[in-house]
């Protein structure tokens, strides 16, 4: 399975995509992805769905849709990703199923090969990570305030990640790839 936050939401399993329902919903799922193994209490998820007015019945709507998520999940293949665990939910996957994760780890790698000396290593690493974007990160939620430190960090990492791209490609005499 891969839960895809790098563009448009999508968790997608054996070629199929996840039917993931409503907005808020939706960004309930994101907000588990952004802490992978974290337990977030549900008071804290319903801050974050709600950051203004939340409604009497928010506790209830965020269980429903925990319940559904957990179906739709179910339908392409994954039982059990999303536990409950008092105060709240954990999102039982690893970091390297999260495309967002596993772009920071990349960009990491590729950056330490090049100041290791291995600037064709680092390059290669950083178009890997690269590849990972399918559109702006966090798409759904670009005007949601739980995701707006998340899409600062990830944009300005992608933007380290281009330019240690070119600048390695530059030094390796690859004009080609930096155009």
């Amino acid at each position: 399975m891969e839960f895809r936050l790098l563009g448009s939401l999508e968790v997608v399993a054996g070629g199929t995509v996840a039917e993931l329902g409503s907005p808020k919903q939706r960004a309930l799922l994101a907000v588990l992805l952004l802490h992978p193994g974290e337990l977030i209490p549900s008071e804290r998820l319903i801050e974050l769905l709600w950051p203004e007015d939340p409604p009497r019945t928010a506790a209830h709507s965020v269980q429903i849709y925990v319940s559904e998520l957990r179906k739709s999940l179910e339908r392409i293949g994954s039982a059990d990703v999303i536990r409950t665990r008092p105060p709240g939910y954990v999102l039982d996957a690893r970091p390297d199923t999260v495309d967002a994760w596993r772009f920071e780890r990349l960009v990491r790698d590729g950056l330490r090969m090049i100041d290791e000396g291995d600037p064709q290593a680092g390059q290669r690493t950083l178009r890997n990570a690269l590849a990972l974007w399918r559109g702006p990160a966090l798409a759904d939620f670009a005007y949601d305030e739980f995701a707006q430190p998340h899409i600062r960090r990830l944009n300005d990492l992608h933007l380290d990640a281009v330019e240690a791209f070119a600048a390695a490609a530059l030094e390796g005499g690859n004009v080609a790839s930096v155009v």
